[in-house]
């Protein structure tokens, strides 16, 4: 009698999650507004597309942006708009021109061109998917391959910023693929791996500044993990030449090699007293660098962002700066439980050898993950953004993997296990689904209860706005509304106008100036439209709506309140504010 086995359905089932996850991203791509980081990188797009100048959000490299500014261009040919476009880096213009751009086009041909480019990055995150699901296999065997695609397929990171024109999740899933060949590399160094590892290490950084650190990445884990021989020496170094090569060649080897000594750097970092090149006069701006010009000038742009700090928000509390366990606070609140849970179970079997791959895979698993995590946790000029840490994440999921060893146990309630946890945490992710962007787990009080943890690109990005326009359109009555959302989308592109801000009271402010004064300020009846950045932003403006049941949430991003006269007097006459009456409104 043949016993059936997960070989019989295994791929058949990689076909399915993958096509689950492509079904997935695909209904996001369409559903969700171009969040605000999205707005820079379509301008980006299309003006490297236009021009084929790299300079305009130089802060992120070109590889995604040629392949959207192309498509875009040819297939949709949208109106654009450089009036804005400055050439100086410290302006920022990729957020002017990304709104210049919003204006000159008409909502149906900017829904279609943010369409297009976030469908494009699908096939890169299945192949992250793919790849992932292989290395695990290899290290741990068929079950841990499928608990690794399970992980990345409902994550809430990957289909939230895998669904945005945002690098992040592309740039993770060709980290995946390159470490997988250069590990195959180091098992067996063969001359054309080499040129495979060298490629696709060259690719990584073409996809986010971070992966600069692969470059480093690579020869440790050659010295920790090979058997080294003037063979493989000489193999690595033609990997990190063709590496350098073709990160270069993305550029088009625009402005590489140029001297250290004569770039114009603003970062205090790069510059000295005088605000000059601080390497100009010295024998290190002699120095060549084999990299192109504004992959390097992205560099600093980027430092000048920490240096100056952004307000930044932890657990309740703002900052001008950043905190070190930022990240721990993103993953304990942002990753489903069922993730934590594994991550729990993996961490108890890993002191069982039976569930311990060879030290150099476990070497190789655990290099790039704590790396990553180590570098996004040391800057603390701010700290707003979970996605930085999104590159980190395929490596912890492939180190919890291990946990499908278990399906392999004799003991059905071993077997069970780890198939239940795994759904636990699909259903988690699901029932927030299509607002993955604003997840947050049950141990912290569910999404709706993020904005105690965290604010900023973790709930609130402008991702939401299109929905926003269905429900506006259908609910005539709620205007004239007054909005407070802090996006740099402009609104009335989708037919949504401000009748002005909604009026600002602190609870803990006391009443002053004449009657007729006090009877202007703090809670008013009408209607009211808050994005969640501004209903809890840190000078507790609108504090006062904190105390109100909005009549509508779109996603957790967005909240519609209908204020009537009665629950605006009885708010003022907590605030000892002069009661209103119906005649003032008619």
């Amino acid at each position: 009698m043949n016993h059936f086995t997960l070989a019989d359905i295994r791929l058949p089932l990689l076909f399915l999650v993958l096509i689950v996850q492509a079904f997935l991203l695909l209904r996001l791509d369409w559903l969700t507004s171009p969040n605000r980081t999205e707005l820079g990188h379509i301008a980006a797009s299309l003006r490297l597309y236009e021009t084929g100048q790299f300079d305009l959000f130089h802060a992120n490299p070109p590889l995604l942006r040629m392949i959207i500014g192309f498509a875009v261009t040819n297939l949709i040919h949208p109106q654009t708009d450089w009036s804005d476009y400055s050439p100086d880096s410290r302006k920022r213009s990729e957020w002017a021109t990304g709104v210049s751009f919003i204006r000159a086009n008409d909502f149906e041909t900017v829904r279609q061109c943010f369409f297009l480019g976030r469908v494009l990055c699908i096939p890169f995150i299945l192949l992250g998917g793919y790849f992932g699901y292989c290395f695990s296999r290899e290290i741990f065997g068929d079950f841990s391959g499928f608990v690794f695609l399970i992980l990345w397929t409902f994550s809430p990171f990957i289909l939230g910023w895998g669904a945005t024109i945002c690098p992040d999740v592309t740039a993770t899933s060709f980290g995946i693929i390159a470490l997988y060949t250069f590990r195959h590399w180091l098992k067996k160094p063969t001359w054309l791996l080499s040129v495979l590892a060298g490629v696709t290490l060259g690719l990584l950084p073409l996809t986010k500044l971070t992966w600069i650190i692969a470059f480093g990445i690579f020869p440790i884990l050659w010295l920790l993990t090979s058997q080294k021989s003037f063979k493989n020496f000489g193999q690595l170094i033609i990997i990190l030449i063709i590496g350098v090569f073709v990160l270069n060649l993305g550029y088009c080897f625009d402005g590489s090699f140029k001297r250290l000594g004569d770039y114009t750097f603003y970062s205090v970092s790069l510059t000295n007293e005088n605000s000059v090149n601080k390497f100009s006069e010295t024998s290190l701006g002699l120095i060549p660098i084999p990299l192109p010009e504004q992959f390097v000038l992205g560099f600093d742009t980027q430092r000048i962002d920490f240096e100056q700090g952004i307000l930044s928000y932890l657990l309740g509390q703002y900052s001008q700066h950043g905190w070190r366990y930022y990240y721990l606070v993103v993953l304990a609140t942002k990753e489903t439980l069922g993730t934590l849970i594994l991550l729990s179970l993996a961490l108890v079997l890993f002191f069982f050898t039976r569930f311990r791959a060879t030290w150099q895979d476990e070497i190789i698993l655990l290099i790039p993950f704590i790396t990553i995590f180590v570098i996004v946790s040391s800057q603390t000029g701010f700290s707003l953004h979970s996605r930085y840490l999104i590159p980190a994440l395929p490596f912890l999921y492939l180190w919890i993997s291990r946990a499908g060893i278990l399906l392999s146990s004799r003991f059905m309630f071993v077997r069970v296990i780890v198939p239940v946890i795994l759904l636990l945490s699909i259903i988690s992710s699901l029932y927030v689904y299509p607002y993955s962007m604003s997840y947050f787990n049950e141990a912290v009080g569910g999404s709706s209860q993020g904005h105690r943890y965290l604010l900023g690109s973790n709930i609130d990005w402008g991702q939401d706005l299109y929905e926003l326009r269905d429900w506006l359109a259908d609910h005539p009555e709620s205007r004239p509304i007054r909005i407070a959302v802090s996006n740099i989308y402009p609104l009335e592109t989708l037919d949504i106008r401000s009748a002005g801000t909604p009026p600002k009271w602190k609870p803990s402010q006391t009443p002053t100036g004449t009657w007729d004064k006090q009877l202007t300020i703090g809670p008013q009846p009408g209607w009211y439209l808050l994005g969640t950045n501004d209903l809890y932003n840190n000078n507790h403006d609108y504090a006062w709506f904190h105390d109100l049941i909005p009549v509508k949430k779109i996603g957790y991003s967005i909240y519609i309140f209908h204020v009537t006269l009665e629950e605006a007097n009885r708010l003022r006459e907590q605030y000892d504010l002069p009661m209103l009456i119906e005649e003032d409104f008619e």
